[in-house]
């Protein structure tokens, strides 16, 4: 057993940090939950071997503690920026249905070519031409 503990360590001083890049967030948490299971449960084995991890241990957990916290903070965040996108989608679409029902009740009112008429219909038709409302600038 205390080989495979001495592996361990012995993979993290090598440059484990090289391989950090390559995990998710969720595995970089997965793998500090690991180390920090089998520091805890081999820590007096650890202290006769020279090596005392009690103090790196409590640390390990107060920050795997943080990150759990904010990936939950995160998470929920990330629900109710989706529900606000739904709240935002669905009042413009009905925004946008009333104010071309509007459109058509003016057109019916004053007639197809009548000045006001045309210059409400281009509105839409100029917003979806791209020729028409210009192309952007290149920055």
């Amino acid at each position: 057993m205390t080989k495979s503990i001495f592996y361990v360590t012995l993979k993290l001083t090598e440059g484990g940090d090289e391989q950090m890049a390559s995990l998710t967030e969720a595995q970089q948490r997965s793998f500090v939950r690991q180390v920090t299971e089998i520091m805890s449960s081999n820590k007096e084995e650890l202290k006769k071997q020279g090596l005392d991890v009690s103090a790196k241990l409590k640390e390990l957990q107060e920050k795997i503690a943080t990150a759990e916290k904010s990936e939950d903070e995160q998470l929920r965040a990330q629900a109710a920026a989706k529900e606000k996108t739904a709240a935002s989608v669905k009042a413009t679409t009905e925004a946008y249905q009333l104010a071309s029902s509007q459109v058509e009740a003016i057109v019916g009112s004053i007639g197809k070519t009548d000045p006001l008429s045309t210059k409400i219909k281009n509105i839409r038709d100029a917003m979806a031409n791209e020729a028409l409302r210009g192309k952007k600038q290149q920055a």
